[in-house]
């Protein structure tokens, strides 16, 4: 890059600043306890010992352009292939979250996040969720980083391995189970699948409806995602 950026001020700033995810923010790298063939990344954001599914896969992006199809362990594609293992386990044990603590593999304790607990449906525990505010580019931002994967390195192979295939049913049946409404057409509250309430002043840190929100019978928005997998 050096060749490329002449301005050396601007060179080093690009220096200092493009190793910085590796540098920081590869927290743990290793293996699943019940298979040691399945690379594991835990990759946290800032302070916080935490992952947070879209920011994850966003902070690998910075190193697209570089990787290639290489089962090393050392490689750019293990560090993807971690994050995605540990993802799709994320995924499969608490679709509605956002953000985990750190895998047991790891020996890292978890983070506290509120004094006062968050109150949601389906509960889940703090030993494994960070923060569960269920927000549909979380899962989406699994989604990317597979594509991602799969575009720089052809490696198909891996997607049927350990437990993606899983995690894409759990997203499907996640997104069409929040596709009810709030209201009925009669005007009664509906069941829904997920509630969210923190205990604070703000009204910007809940849900109105007991933690169920404000949304109409006939949603606009549908996702819907095709995919097609040898087996």
């Amino acid at each position: 890059m050096q060749s490329v950026i002449k301005d050396p001020d601007l060179f080093r700033l690009f220096q200092n600043s493009f190793p910085n995810s590796l540098d920081t923010a590869v927290k743990w790298k290793g293996f699943a306890a019940d298979n040691a063939e399945e690379e594991l990344t835990f990759l946290i954001t800032g302070d916080i010992n935490a992952m947070w599914l879209r920011d994850s896969a966003n902070q690998m992006q910075s190193y697209l352009p570089l990787v290639k199809a290489d089962s090393s362990h050392a490689s750019l594609a293990s560090l993807y292939r971690g994050v995605i293992n540990l993802q799709a386990r994320y995924v499969i044990e608490a679709p509605h979250c956002n953000s985990f603590q750190p895998p047991k593999e790891s020996g890292l304790g978890p983070s506290k996040n509120q004094d006062q607990p968050d109150n949601f449906t389906p509960a889940i525990s703090t030993d494994i969720a960070f923060e569960c505010k269920y927000e549909l580019d979380s899962l989406a931002a699994f989604l990317e980083i597979s594509v991602n994967y799969y575009d720089a390195t052809g490696d198909i192979e891996f997607f049927k391995k350990f437990h993606w295939v899983e995690a894409i049913n759990k997203i499907l049946d996640t997104t069409e189970a929040l596709l009810v409404g709030t209201y009925a057409s009669n005007g009664s509250v509906n069941t829904v699948p997920y509630t969210w309430r923190r205990m604070t002043d703000s009204a910007t840190e809940t849900l109105d409806n007991s933690g169920r929100g404000n949304v109409s019978s006939h949603p606009l928005i549908t996702l819907t995602n095709h995919f097609s997998i040898e087996t």
